[in-house]
């Protein structure tokens, strides 16, 4: 049984700071993932979906870490944040949820 490649997505409205230097209004919801880039630079905030990361955003050690971070650059998050698998080779995101999974050793897999 190997580890689970994981990510967690949350959606946004009205970034600010950086994510929005002339303060325009953005209309609608944001998609923020957050998933491991390498183990030496550990997470980072990405669009859902692609290899577009918020290069604004400071990648973190850990995912708990960085999603308190995001919060930090939109006026309001607008759902939770859910974890997914991130499936092999397609990269399609499938939701786990909690009754599904197990840790060990700080890893997660499936039941």
């Amino acid at each position: 049984m190997s580890a689970l490649r994981i990510c967690y997505r949350a959606d946004f409205e009205g970034p600010t700071g950086a994510l929005n230097p002339s303060g325009w209004k953005v209309p609608g919801k944001i998609g923020v993932e957050v998933r491991k880039i390498s183990p030496r630079t550990g997470w980072g905030a990405y669009r859902p979906g692609t290899a577009e990361r918020f290069i604004q955003i400071t990648p973190q050690l850990d995912a708990k870490t960085l999603q308190n971070q995001v919060g930090l650059y939109f006026e309001k998050q607008v759902s939770e944040w859910l974890m997914y698998e991130l499936s092999e080779p397609s990269g399609k995101a499938i939701l786990l949820k909690p009754e599904e999974i197990t840790y060990a050793k700080g890893r997660i897999y499936r039941k």
